[in-house]
């Protein structure tokens, strides 16, 4: 059995990079610290603990990077799925950025379904 994770960025159904803009929206420094943390992840996979990840809600778990937050979860065959990134301004995750996260975490299963179904 591969226990080496994999991650992918989540993308709209029109196949906008919408996680990966946000990231880079944030500029080139802030992304490269933010990469790496998400590669840390990648490499360590559930066991990446301490400073770095904090639980949020269900399956949502984040990633915390200066001010900057990563939203991910779990998904089948190793795979972490990268959600949402913002900069968080308040101590509590905002139920917006949440939202966010949820709407297309239903979303990614939805069509990951919809792909495991058509090689049926």
């Amino acid at each position: 059995m591969n226990n080496q994770w994999i991650v992918v960025y989540y993308h709209n159904r029109r196949g906008e990079r919408v996680v990966r803009d946000e990231i880079e929206a944030f500029g080139l420094d802030n992304a490269a610290k933010i990469t790496s943390v998400i590669n840390l992840l990648e490499r360590f996979g559930l066991n990446l603990r301490g400073r770095f990840v904090k639980h949020v809600e269900g399956k949502i778990w984040e990633l915390r990077v200066d001010s900057y937050r990563v939203l991910y979860f779990a998904f089948q065959q190793h795979r972490f799925v990268i959600l949402r990134a913002f900069m968080k301004k308040t101590d509590k995750t905002p139920g917006k950025e949440i939202r966010i996260a949820w709407n297309r975490l239903q979303d990614y299963i939805i069509r990951f379904k919809e792909i495991d179904d058509e090689k049926r």
